[in-house]
């Protein structure tokens, strides 16, 4: 499968290439199928989910990060009140 994905994005790729360099106007099937795809409900649907998960890790990793670090500086709050205590 991934050796599949590689030899279509080179084909894409090379056809690109090739059709931005010529003189041509008619554009390669190719790239007209992957426009279809692009432009496809099942494509958007999909790269809107994958979207929105990624965006809601990077969210929950912030607020692990934010509570963490708070946990930190109220132990280090309560340090500096023992020693002023002392």
């Amino acid at each position: 499968m991934a050796l599949t994905r590689k030899k279509n994005i080179s084909t894409l790729n090379k056809e690109l290439n090739q059709f931005l360099t010529s003189d041509s106007d008619e554009l390669p099937q190719s790239l007209k199928q992957f426009s279809k795809l692009a432009t496809s409900n099942e494509f958007t649907i999909s790269l809107t989910k994958a979207s929105e998960s990624v965006f809601i890790g990077i969210l929950q990793g912030h607020k692990l990060d934010m509570k963490k670090k708070n946990q930190s500086d109220v132990g280090i709050e309560n340090a500096t009140r023992e020693c002023n205590l002392k």
